[in-house]
């Protein structure tokens, strides 16, 4: 799922760099930056929490910083940025329903 949302970020990125010289390629980014940064993105991190936490939690145990294997490097990058986000997942939940809590009865919140 993470492989597929890289795609479509970079999928964004090559219709914004096209943007007002394609309809085309307008419409596709302004489609894909609604959709990108808050459906897919929360989408992703409700379905696969679980597992993303089970993932991590062994990864944040097994750490080794190895000079001349990047594969390795990246691996532990990508654990402990997906730390501190599903870290701050439930925190921001939190924080963002707190604020619109009067907006909650609303239909199109």
């Amino acid at each position: 799922m993470i492989n597929v949302y890289l795609i479509q970020i970079v999928f964004w990125m090559v219709c914004h760099c096209f943007k007002g010289k394609c309809k085309c390629a307008d419409e596709c980014a302004a489609k894909y930056q609604k959709v990108l940064f808050w459906g897919t993105l929360i989408r992703l991190l409700f379905e696969g929490y679980l597992e993303l936490c089970l993932s991590i939690f062994v990864g944040l145990t097994d750490l080794e910083w190895l000079e001349d294997n990047y594969s390795v490097t990246y691996n532990n990058i990508f654990t402990i940025v997906f730390s501190i986000l599903l870290i701050g997942l439930p925190v921001f939940i939190l924080g963002f329903y707190s604020n619109f809590l009067d907006k909650l009865d609303d239909e199109t919140f």
